[in-house]
Order: structure tokens, then sequence, then C-alpha cells
């Protein structure tokens, strides 16, 4: 009910104009004046009837209700007193336009002139500051539409069926489940699917592990929308999946280098593919490998420690057909600090060493 004695409030204000301001501000500022001098609306008197006229849509059981209304009155008031309403836009007559829309209406300006002040103030104050952009990574392969557009590439009329090899291992992932549970095994067949078809899912790769599993077609979209590992647009034969989240943007060089190394090398943007289908760039978020950041995973394998030379190399050595050694590229184990190993230095020792002699 509060909230429609403040809508009935702004119907008021953009049908009357300045006159319904003055009017409010009065009401807010006599509650106040009232409060201040120990009397409530429920004295009687002109009070009381102006009470029964503007805001009878409730019963308030003391008088700090009115203190909270007026506040909030004050509040309306000072934003829109600095903040000009546009008459042409608050044109009823014209259009019709009933309170509820004609409240949107007024809550669009509202905003826009809030965004322009804003940028304005942030533009006179941060004149000696240093620019700073804001980017937003491009869009993934597995980002699609979740509702399927049939394309020349894509549609329900391209076959589809596992080769003879994948199919066994197909039969052997559904028989680790019980048969009434099998559907189960729709993340790996989709896996599977996704591996056969150049590293993406498509309609028909869905519909066919739907129909091995007997089960809705639905389903099966639902998993496949859901998970990001999944790619439903094609993707090129080296899918690059350049981790940007902030250990990778801090450790090492910084993830950003490596990106404009990785798009100067390759002549595409995040989210793009080479014009020869040999590789897809794109960013994700953290793949765990925090402590060799900055970090790519490649199809299934992790490169790490990566500076724009060696980034530079790997692409180079990809492009002729040559095998990279993954894990780390600056020549450490694993994830040892620059030191080398400082505990575990021996082979741990087995069950039974070191016990009392009753334990042992």
């Amino acid at each position: 009910m509060r909230f429609f004695g403040f809508r009935l409030a702004m119907f008021d204000l953009l049908t009357h104009g300045s006159a319904a301001w003055k009017k409010i501000q009065h009401r807010a500022l006599g509650l106040l004046g009232n409060h201040r001098n120990g009397r409530s609306f429920g004295n009687g008197g002109p009070e009381k009837q102006r009470q029964s006229e503007c805001w009878n849509l409730w019963d308030r059981p003391s008088h700090e209700l009115d203190i909270e209304l007026a506040i909030n009155f004050l509040h309306l008031c000072s934003i829109i007193t600095i903040i000009f309403l546009p008459k042409a836009t608050l044109n009823m007559a014209a259009l019709r336009t009933s309170s509820r829309s004609l409240m949107r209406s007024a809550a669009g300006v509202v905003g826009a002139a809030t965004r322009s002040n804003i940028v304005a103030v942030a533009s006179s104050s941060s004149r000696t500051a240093a620019n700073r952009t804001i980017s937003t990574s491009a869009a993934r392969s597995s980002d699609s539409l979740f509702v399927h557009r049939d394309t020349d590439y894509n549609n329900p009329d391209i076959p589809f069926q596992f080769n003879e090899e994948n199919a066994k291992m197909a039969q052997e992932i559904i028989s680790h489940y019980p048969e009434q549970y099998k559907k189960a095994a729709v993340i790996p067949l989709l896996d599977l699917g996704q591996r056969q078809n150049s590293g993406w899912v498509s309609i028909s790769v869905m519909n066919y592990v739907a129909k091995l599993l007997e089960m809705p077609p639905m389903r099966v979209y639902e998993v496949a929308t859901f998970y990001t590992m999944f790619n439903r647009e094609p993707v090129g034969q080296y899918f690059l999946q350049l981790c940007t989240t902030t250990p990778c943007m801090l450790g090492g060089c910084g993830s950003t280098k490596i990106l404009e190394a990785l798009e100067s090398k390759l002549g595409i943007k995040a989210g793009q593919t080479t014009k020869d289908k040999k590789f897809t760039l794109v960013e994700v978020e953290c793949l765990g490998a925090c402590a060799n950041a900055p970090m790519i995973q490649i199809n299934d394998d992790y490169y790490e420690d990566l500076t724009p030379e060696s980034m530079n190399n790997i692409i180079e050595k990809l492009s002729k057909g040559e095998k990279v050694k993954p894990g780390p590229q600056s020549g450490r184990h694993s994830s040892e600090n620059a030191a080398g190993r400082t505990a575990l230095t021996s082979e741990p020792y087995g069950p039974g060493k070191h016990c009392v002699p009753e334990f042992a």
C-alpha cells in the first residue's frame, strides 16, 4: 500500500507539474513539523482531515510512518528537482498513457538524465587521472542462443552417428549405469560426440545421443546448453582457451600480454577463428592452474608459465603440425617455486615406518 501511495503521488506530480510538487513538499514538511511539535495526525482537526484525504490507504499504529513518508517524499522532491523532466515525455493527453506506463516513461527519463549527470561529473573530476578502458570478453563458442536456429552447417537433416570405435566406447560407458538410469551417461556421450564432430556439438549430435539413451531430446538440449565445455558453434583444429581471470592477469607477465601476442600472431580477436579453420581463440575463467600463471588450455592440454615469446613458439610449432610438450614452459617442474623443491626432498617412507614396536 505504501508503494501504491507513492505511485499516486507520482501520478499527481506528472499530471499537474510544479504545483503538485509544492503541494507534496508542503505536506511532507508539515508532517515533520507536526512531529517536532509533538503532534500527530491522530489528534483531530485539519491535520486529521488532510490525513483522511491524502493518506487513508492503510492503518498506521503510530506517527512513525508519517515521518517515514515525509522523509521519502523529501528525497523524491530533491531527486526530481535536480533532474528536469521534459514535458513532451509526459504528454498523457496525446498518448492516453496509463499510470503504469507513465511511471516507466518517467523512470526512463530520470535514469537517462542521471546517467548523463554521472558521466559529466566523472569526466570533470577525473581530468588529471589517466584514462582507463573497460572491456568485456568476447562471446564463447558455448554462448549461442539457447533456442536453436537451423543453418546450412547445423540442422537436423545433417546425419550423425558414432563411428565403430566410438560406438563401442559408448556402449562401454552406458554399461556402467543401470538400465533404467542409462540417461545418466548423457554428459560423457555428448563429450564423445563433440570429439568426433571436430570439437563442437551440433543439433544432430544431440538428437543422436537422445535416441541412443532413449530420452527426450529436450533433456539433452538442457545439458548441452548448460555446460560451457560443450561448444555449440564450430571451432578450429586447435581450440585456444586463454585464462584471463585475476591470478593470470597478475601472474608472470600477465595474460593481457599473452592475449595481445596471440591476436597479433593469429590475426584474429578473442572469439574468432582463423580463416584456415586451424585456431579458435577464446577467453575463459579460472582453469585451476593459478600457481603457473599465465596459462592457456589448447584442446585437452595445459601450457603454463607463458611469455609472449613462448606463446608464439607454441603457435608456430602447432601450425607446422609439430607436437608441443604440455606443462610449464619455463623449465620448472610442475608448480615448484623458483628455489626448487624445499619439502619432500626424499622418497616418502612406507606404512609402519617409525611406528612403536607394538604397532609395527
